[in-house]
């Protein structure tokens, strides 16, 4: 699941660095900024039942051999 979750933040990285406009303060842009924020925030609320961040340490450290 951590692989998954590490794969979809990648997505999600790529997608925004797609969306970064030339002129971050016209109109338009400001707009598509705030459709943006509103679908993060509700993509890592959902993100965040799905699996708490509280729990990632115990399976960091479950799964993940330290050198």
């Amino acid at each position: 699941m951590t692989t998954q979750v590490i794969a979809e933040l990648d997505q999600i990285i790529n997608l925004v660095e797609a969306k970064i406009p030339a002129n971050p303060a016209s109109p338009a842009n400001q707009r598509l900024q705030n459709k943006l924020e509103r679908e993060f925030v509700k993509y890592f609320k959902s993100l965040a039942d799905a699996f708490p961040y509280g729990k990632l340490e115990r399976i960091y450290n479950r799964y993940v051999k330290e050198e």
